[in-house]
């Protein structure tokens, strides 16, 4: 792994949903997800990653989201991190202002990868979550 990539991981908290639990990564770690994963879970790894809900808090406290290899989102993602999302902005103690992306694009140049969705700041996203809503993605 590239130094650049490891400090990339290292910059991001980690977290992945198994049913309701929120489970959270060790901070300031040089693995992807499924490194994690594997190390904490070999068992359960794949299905993890595969069907489970999994994201990061960015060092501007922006929150990613995804589900797969592909790092999609869809209805069933969405619905599953928004019913853990008040939790996950707790234990993270997130900036109202930073803004919460769902999947992302991998992309062949180094650097972040792009969001498929933006459903717009932790404040707005909590406000909805309260009230029984689930937030609304628009593409990007």
């Amino acid at each position: 792994m590239s130094e650049q990539r490891a400090n990339f991981h290292r910059s991001r908290r980690m977290f992945y949903l198994l049913g309701s639990a929120l489970v959270v990564a060790q901070d300031n770690v040089p693995w992807s997800h499924t490194e994690w994963i594997k190390r904490d879970t070999p068992d359960q790894a794949a299905d993890i990653i595969a069907n489970h809900t999994r994201g990061y808090v960015s060092k501007n406290d922006d929150v990613y989201f995804y589900r797969g290899m592909d790092f999609r989102v869809d209805e069933e993602t969405e619905r599953e991190f928004f019913d853990s999302f008040e939790d996950l902005a707790d234990v993270f103690q997130l900036d109202q202002e930073a803004m919460v992306y769902g999947g992302v694009i991998p992309q062949a140049k180094r650097g972040q990868w792009l969001a498929q969705k933006e459903y717009g700041t932790i404040g707005e996203c909590l406000q909805d979550v309260e009230r029984g809503i689930t937030p609304e993605g628009r593409e990007l």
